[in-house]
């Protein structure tokens, strides 16, 4: 069994390794046996998560997908237009 003291002190040290930084991680006292406080805990599990990903998403740069070029030199703006010229490249 774990101290409370014990549990608090290793929250607010492995607070320092995360993107809560300063904040401590909450520590509940669940039981499996009663299910007591098991919802809350996975709950708070589950909104940290949500919190992560958004912040992996900010974090990370976007990725720069750019327009397709046409290599043919065709006019393909949907159809219209003169169909029996061809545009020359160069």
């Amino acid at each position: 069994m774990v101290s409370r003291e014990q549990a608090a002190d290793w929250c607010r040290t492995a607070a320092s390794n995360t993107i809560m930084g300063s904040h401590p991680l909450p520590h509940f006292e669940a039981s499996a046996k009663t299910s007591e406080s098991v919802e809350e805990a996975f709950q708070e599990a589950a909104r940290r998560a949500l919190v992560y990903e958004e912040h992996k998403k900010k974090s990370q740069p976007q990725l720069f997908i750019p327009p397709p070029i046409n290599l043919r030199g065709h006019n393909n703006n949907g159809g219209s237009g003169n169909n029996n010229s061809q545009q020359q490249c160069c």
